[in-house]
């Protein structure tokens, strides 16, 4: 189970990421992408655009119920490296947001100066960003 306290929720906190969420966004349509989101397991390392990712999470979400994929998203130029850490049944976090805003919040993410950020992903829709990830709190 999840230690809820332990999740970052910066982006949610500051008014430059609902000027992200306004940002239209293409969505990116590849019949790769289903057969990707099918095979990611633990180990499975790739570089994409986070449109992309965006889209491969949410679809490996959505074919395994009841189970959490964790991984590690490591910043680079326009788009990220993608880790996955684990993927294990797990309940879904109480800080846990809409998939709609997974997007946004990860351009959030980068126009802070985030190299990397911790990401956690569920079916119906749901992810959150597990401490430590990006900058630490200021105290």
């Amino acid at each position: 189970m999840n230690n809820d306290e332990d999740v970052d929720l910066r982006y949610l906190q500051c008014e430059s990421f609902v000027a992200e969420f306004h940002k239209p966004r293409v969505r990116p349509r590849n019949k790769f992408l289903p057969r990707l989101a099918t095979n990611l397991k633990p180990g499975f390392s790739g570089q994409f655009d986070l449109e992309t990712m965006v889209v491969v999470l949410e679809a490996a979400a959505r074919l395994r119920p009841g189970r959490v994929i964790y991984c590690r998203l490591n910043y680079q130029g326009d788009g990220a490296r993608l880790e996955i850490c684990s993927i294990a049944p797990d309940m879904v976090s109480i800080c846990a947001d809409m998939a709609e805003n997974l997007l946004p919040a990860l351009y959030w993410y980068r126009a802070q100066g985030d190299s990397h950020i911790y990401l956690a992903v569920a079916s119906p829709y749901f992810f959150w960003l597990p401490l430590p990830t990006g900058t630490q709190w200021d105290e």
